[in-house]
């Protein structure tokens, strides 16, 4: 709008003294710990659980290693065991195969028929068929 070119301009200014001051802090009661402490108790859990895992984890790897020097210790006993059991397993099967190949002339018994020159470890399974191992 404009204005006339007579009058004086009339600018709004506050009252003497100023405006009064305006409250606007709320009175409300502090609710649970402060900053600082809800730091320092999520520092102290961490805390806490890394001195866990690293306990842990020694503890663990002690029980590992009593477990792999007891298999160690054990080892040559378990191998002759089952060297043993594998002797007696093959010798039933060359008893068979004597049985059932007998009448096959030029047959030579335990023989393979596999000849690539290149060894390899028998397989098999001692735990079937049951009846095999006497």
């Amino acid at each position: 709008m404009a204005m006339p070119r007579n009058e004086i301009p009339y600018q709004d200014m506050p009252p003497r003294g100023g405006y009064p001051k305006i409250t606007i802090a709320r009175h409300t009661p502090t609710r649970g710990p402060p900053g600082w402490a809800i730091w320092a108790g999520a520092a102290a859990f961490v805390g806490y659980g890394f001195y866990g895992l690293i306990n842990g984890n020694k503890r663990r790897n002690a029980m590992a290693r009593e477990k792999r020097e007891a298999r160690m210790n054990i080892q040559a006993f378990l191998q002759a065991d089952a060297d043993a059991q594998h002797i007696r397993v093959q010798r039933r099967f060359m008893r068979e195969e004597e049985e059932i190949m007998g009448h096959v002339p030029n047959w030579k018994v335990g023989d393979t028929v596999y000849k690539s020159g290149i060894y390899m470890a028998p397989t098999i399974n001692l735990g079937w068929p049951n009846d095999l191992i006497r």
